[in-house]
């Protein structure tokens, strides 16, 4: 049996936030998403958190452990004391709940549908499209991002924009959109990554900045 300390980022009802200090007995590792629910069911039943699957798909439980983004359904506690906030970037409902309304907005107006006919495609521009198609919409290399207060749209954008990049039916030009939204501050950072194994560096950022790379082969 072991203590653990949590501090978990509350919401007062003027909207300012505070610490609460929370103690829980543990004898079996744990993950984020399994204390806040032992904390949810055994001492406060206000505290606000969202989670759905439990098992690395719906990337709903992301927040923010001892200020690293995770998915809280994965990572586990470490230590005898721990933060856990909401992720940054982005709005906050209420505790560990971020307003995610904002992204639907933005979704649309990049309009992520094929626009062209199709084009060969090589073995090594699939990869990259699966390797994007990977991403769990979590929000977590947004948070992570230090450009997105210099104008940038963020990395979970550019990988949304990326995955229609590679896409074989897309004629849009999408290096060009994420130009616009500001991708060229990526050049010297990269502090994002995802806790669900995008490589968002060489699959969404790299190829965006250099544009798409002219098909040699079908495959």
């Amino acid at each position: 049996m072991s203590i653990k300390r949590l501090r978990v980022s509350r919401t007062s009802e003027d909207g300012s936030t505070f610490w609460q200090e929370y103690t829980l007995e543990v004898d079996e590792r744990i993950t984020v998403v399994g204390a806040l629910q032992r904390l949810y069911a055994e001492q406060d039943d206000s505290l606000a958190f969202r989670y759905a699957c439990r098992f690395r798909k719906c990337g709903l439980c992301a927040v923010r452990l001892n200020g690293e983004a995770v998915l809280g359904c994965r990572a586990e506690l470490d230590g005898e004391a721990a933060t856990v906030e909401p992720l940054a970037n982005m709005p906050v409902l209420r505790d560990l709940v971020n307003d995610r309304a904002w992204v639907l907005e933005r979704l649309r107006e990049l309009e992520l549908y094929p626009t062209g006919e199709p084009r060969p495609v090589r073995e090594d521009e699939l990869r990259e499209y699966y390797n994007t198609i990977g991403c769990l919409e979590c929000l977590a290399c947004h948070s992570m991002c230090p450009k997105i207060a210099q104008g940038s749209a963020g990395p979970y954008l550019f990988v949304k924009l990326a995955q229609m990049h590679w896409h074989p039916w897309d004629g849009r030009d999408r290096a060009a959109q994420a130009r616009q939204m500001g991708i060229d501050l990526c050049v010297d950072c990269a502090a994002c990554s995802c806790p669900h194994g995008v490589n968002i560096q060489r699959s969404a950022i790299g190829p965006l900045l250099a544009g798409r790379p002219v098909p040699s082969a079908s495959v």
